[in-house]
C-alpha cells in the first residue's frame, strides 16, 4: 500500500491558517468512515482503534444509527433549555430501568467535561463544600476545572493558576508505583500516602473525581480491591465519589 499526502496538504495550506491548534493534529484530514475504518482525503484508510475516540463505539455510519439520526433530525434537532423532547424523556426512563441501585434521574449532556463539571457541581451543592480532588495521572476534560484535577498533561500555562481548592491522590499505577511498595502486600499504601497529604484539607472536598480505567495517563486498570478501599476512604472524608465513565465506560 502506498501511502499518499498530496490532498490532505493542499487542504491544509487552504483552510490551515483558520484552525486553532488547540493540539498538534495529524496532517491527515477524514473525509469519511465506514465501520471500524477511516479514509482521509487522499484515499489511505486506517483501522480506527479509538472508536472515534469512543463516540462510535457501534462503528462509524451504523445504518440503524444513521437512520435514527436523520429521523430525528426531520422531526425537531434541538428544543431549547426550556423544554424537553419525547426521545430524551424516554431515554430517561430506559436508563432508570438498567440502572442499579437509585440511580433513577440521568441529565444529558453533550461532553464528558460538561458531564463532569455538572457532577461536581451538584457534589459541591449536596455537601455544601468547594473543594475537589482526582488522579494525578487522570483525565476529565479540557474546561478551567476539569484541567485542575486532571494531571495526566501536566497543568499548562492557558490553566493556571487552577480552581482554588484543586487536590490529586496517586494514581494506584502498579507497575510504576509511586510509592515504590509491592501489591498486594503494600496494602495500597497509595491512597495511605495520598491520605495523609492531603490532611486536614480532606475535610473541605466536595468529591472525588476519578476514572475507573485511566485513560490518557496510560490505560492504567487500578488493582482489584482498591476502589472499595477508597469509597472507605471518601466516605471518612465526608465526600462523594464520581465515576467519570466518559471514556471508559
Amino acid at each position: 500500500m502506498i501511502y499518499r499526502n498530496q490532498k490532505n496538504l493542499e487542504i491544509w495550506n487552504k483552510y490551515g491558517d483558520n484552525v486553532l491548534m488547540v493540539m498538534p493534529f495529524e496532517d491527515n484530514i477524514i473525509v469519511k468512515a465506514k465501520d471500524c475504518m477511516i479514509e482521509d482525503a487522499d484515499g489511505n484508510r486506517f483501522l480506527d482503534l479509538a472508536s472515534g475516540q469512543l463516540c462510535a463505539v457501534l462503528g462509524h455510519n451504523h445504518p440503524n444509527l444513521v437512520e435514527r439520526i436523520v429521523n430525528q433530525a426531520r422531526e425537531v434537532i434541538h428544543s431549547g433549555t426550556n423544554f424537553l423532547s419525547l426521545p430524551v424523556m424516554e431515554a430517561a426512563s430506559k436508563l432508570a430501568e438498567v440502572a442499579t441501585g437509585d440511580l433513577k434521574k440521568s441529565i444529558f449532556l453533550s461532553t464528558g467535561s460538561e458531564a463532569n463539571e455538572c457532577a461536581l457541581r451538584l457534589a459541591k451543592i449536596h455537601t455544601q463544600r468547594t473543594g475537589m480532588a482526582g488522579f494525578t495521572l487522570g483525565y476529565s476534560g479540557m474546561t478551567l476545572a476539569m484541567r485542575s484535577v486532571s494531571s495526566s498533561f501536566g497543568v499548562p500555562i492557558a490553566s493556571r493558576p487552577a480552581v482554588p481548592d484543586s487536590h490529586s491522590i496517586l494514581t494506584p499505577y502498579c507497575r510504576k508505583c509511586p510509592v515504590d511498595a509491592e501489591y498486594p502486600q503494600c496494602d495500597f499504601l497509595c491512597l495511605q500516602v495520598s491520605e495523609n497529604e492531603l490532611g486536614r484539607d480532606k475535610d473541605e472536598i466536595a468529591a472525588f473525581i476519578v476514572e475507573p480505567i485511566i485513560s490518557a495517563g496510560g490505560m492504567i486498570v487500578p488493582p482489584d480491591g482498591y476502589f472499595k478501599r477508597l469509597k472507605e476512604f471518601v466516605n471518612r472524608c465526608g465526600a462523594l465519589l464520581i465515576a467519570d465513565e466518559a471514556q471508559t465506560g
